[in-house]
């Protein structure tokens, strides 16, 4: 029984130095990167500020044509990012998007690697949108 007993107990102390000791090391530091992923309604609480993120589409012209999010700054399709990203401003926030979310994560990456710090992407890109689109205008 006491055996017993001392398992348990060094079991349940465990459990509570682990749990402790993963709440410490789950806050976010004060120079931490956010979190990369911006939610529909996020970026749409985001674009009715008085001073909106930076809008930039990473899909192709056909695509943008189609359907784009109203408010979007500009079109640089993701395979042309890198050599037009003097065009961005890397001090101004920026959240980008397209389809589906993962030509928004490399176009990421890139902008990252080129020194933008205040980056983030739709998650789920457009089809995850769900505001209105407007279609036939471009930035």
């Amino acid at each position: 029984m006491y055996r017993s007993q001392l398992i348990l107990f060094a079991i349940v102390g465990g459990l509570v130095l682990i749990g402790c000791g993963s709440t410490a090391s789950s806050r976010t530091e004060p120079n931490s990167a956010p979190n990369p992923n911006v939610t529909s309604s996020e970026l749409a609480t985001l674009l009715q500020q008085p001073d909106p993120p930076f809008l930039l589409d990473v899909r192709t012209l056909p695509e943008a044509q189609a359907a784009s999010i109203p408010g979007t700054d500009a079109l640089i399709p993701v395979d042309q990012l890198a050599r037009r990203v003097n065009e961005l401003d890397p001090n101004q926030p920026i959240i980008v998007y397209c389809r589906s979310g993962n030509r928004s994560r490399q176009a990421l990456t890139i902008l990252k690697q080129a020194g933008f710090t205040n980056v983030r992407h739709l998650a789920g890109g457009i089809n995850a949108w769900t505001g209105p689109v407007v279609s036939g205008v471009l930035p």
